[in-house]
């Protein structure tokens, strides 16, 4: 199915990146200096179009596809578009651009951290499938490595797919859960990670760059902020935004200035039953608020580096088609606790999907559709065939009364806390499924959009149940199910910033 693929890959020094730069990166993006108008298509002057081969004015060849930009938000709750804290807009660009875009405003993510979610939304396949589950292999014994699983080899990529197909293909992000170490740089000409200390500005500072020499092949260039993940701490400026700050205490302040390496992970062992008792001590509702709105600050500074990067696009390539979502939401409290990748509702799988598609006219979609439909829906855009394994579609057709079910699921970052939690909606309903606890819960998301109050239905709930039972069966008949693993050590620097982010 895929050939062979040799990879390099070596630390590098620009700008205090990483870099993963293939010889075949200067083939692709090397060019003289060039005028490109439109979507790289160059149309001759009524002078030119006379001119005899001697005399005439050597131009660039027309690009055969759009350009393509995806871009992640990493950790945005759909809700936050559209959203405004004490009157403030917190995504006043991305309202803006969804109502001159394709929105589709019930997209779910596959699984509620971005490992396994990116993975799905590279491949088209669900966790299933591409067995993304699960974060670092911890220590059980002194000197034992840290390893991981990094995505399979067999499994085609974004990157490669559109490279296949004569795209130079960049790649410029700042989780650490996407670096090449874990497999996901398959098919990237160029790859760059942005390390501690930078922000969201210098991401779009290096996009913009990246694209500003123009070459005869179309680009595909994926962007991934890791604003408002935690520890939610957004510059200055952003926080003077709101009126209204929580007051906290000094208990409040200790507890949040090491948010991410004390509070947070205790929560999550709580949560995760490694912990007897809860941490102490325990944040006050004020401190709780104080985070809430710490997240939105940093929503609101992603926005406006999002939105300098499109109209950068823009003004540089007109005809680009422009993709934007985020990996997954975020927990503020409304189940009684933080962060992601614990559970599967849906103020952690419900997020932003917006395709702009240059002179298409904007439209609104609020049937619900899967971050596996990305990459169909564009190959079917640009006249590209569909890979028979894909477990996504086109949304290019896609009608109000297309009621496909969505699925989810998550075994959290670390694989010993025996957490399987299965969900499937349809319709109104949805069904979350805890496989080891062999327990589940169903919710009519009509009258509880919330899911706060789970019923009791016996025969819708079989039937989700029976839905959930074809899913699993589907993934471990897709003849991509067994593909084996890489497994790679994991450096002291990942495990530090991962640490630093809350993984640990």
């Amino acid at each position: 199915m895929i050939t062979s693929k040799q990879r390099f890959y070596t630390p590098g020094s620009c700008l205090g990146r990483d870099t993963f730069t293939p010889s075949l990166t200067l083939l692709l993006l090397v060019t003289s200096a060039a005028i490109i108008f439109g979507n790289g298509c160059w149309r001759p002057s009524p002078e030119e179009s006379t001119a005899t081969p001697d005399t005439a004015v050597s131009q660039p060849e027309p690009r055969p596809r759009p350009d393509i930009v995806f871009i992640i938000v990493d950790t945005l709750r759909a809700d936050r578009v559209g959203m405004k804290r004490d009157d403030v807009p917190l995504m006043p660009f991305m309202e803006s651009f969804s109502k001159e875009s394709w929105n589709f405003t019930r997209a779910s993510s596959q699984a509620s951290w971005t490992r396994p979610s990116m993975a799905s939304a590279f491949t088209s396949l669900y966790a299933g499938v591409h067995n993304q589950q699960f974060g670092i292999r911890m220590e059980v014994v002194e000197g034992q490595d840290h390893t991981v699983d990094a995505l399979s080899e067999n499994l085609e990529t974004m990157a490669e797919y559109f490279k296949a197909a004569g795209y130079a293909t960049l790649g410029v992000q700042a989780n650490w859960n996407m670096r090449p170490l874990f497999g996901v740089s398959q098919g990237f000409d160029r790859y760059e990670m942005i390390v501690d200390g930078q922000n969201a500005v210098d991401i779009t500072n290096l996009c913009l760059d990246m694209i500003k020499d123009d070459a005869s092949a179309p680009f595909f260039l994926y962007v991934h902020y890791v604003e408002p993940h935690a520890p939610y701490t957004p510059p200055e400026q952003y926080k003077k935004l709101f009126s209204t700050i929580p007051e906290i205490t000094d208990t409040d302040r200790n507890l949040l200035a090491t948010y991410a390496t004390g509070y947070y992970p205790d929560k999550v062992r709580w949560d995760l039953q490694f912990r007897e008792t809860p941490p102490e001590p325990a944040f006050s509702d004020a401190a709780k608020a104080y985070v809430e709105v710490m997240y939105d600050a940093e929503v609101r500074f992603a926005d406006d580096e999002v939105g300098r990067l499109i109209r950068g696009v823009r003004a540089s390539h007109p005809g680009a088609i422009i993709v934007f979502s985020a990996d997954h939401g975020e927990e503020l409290w409304e189940h009684g606790s933080v962060g992601h990748g614990k559970t599967v509702y849906n103020e952690v799988l419900h997020v932003p999907l917006i395709f702009s598609f240059p002179g298409e006219l904007p439209r609104t979609v609020d049937t619900r559709v899967e971050l596996i439909d990305i990459l169909p829906t564009l190959a079917a855009k640009i006249g590209l065939p569909s890979r028979d394994w894909w477990q996504g579609h086109s949304l290019l057709a896609h009608t109000a009364d297309f009621l496909s079910p969505v699925y989810a699921e998550t075994r959290t970052s670390i694989r010993e806390a025996n957490v399987y939690l299965l969900s499937v909606m349809h319709e109104n309903m949805k069904l979350i499924l805890d496989m080891p606890g062999n327990k589940h819960w169903l919710y009519q998301l009509e009258s509880d959009p919330g899911e706060l109050n789970p019923i009791t239905d016996t025969a819708q709930s079989e039937t989700l149940m029976l839905l959930l039972k074809q899913y699993r069966a589907d993934n471990e008949a897709h003849p991509l199910h067994a593909s084996p693993t890489v497994t790679n050590v994991v450096d002291q620097e990942t495990r530090d910033i991962l640490r630093s982010q809350g993984y640990f």
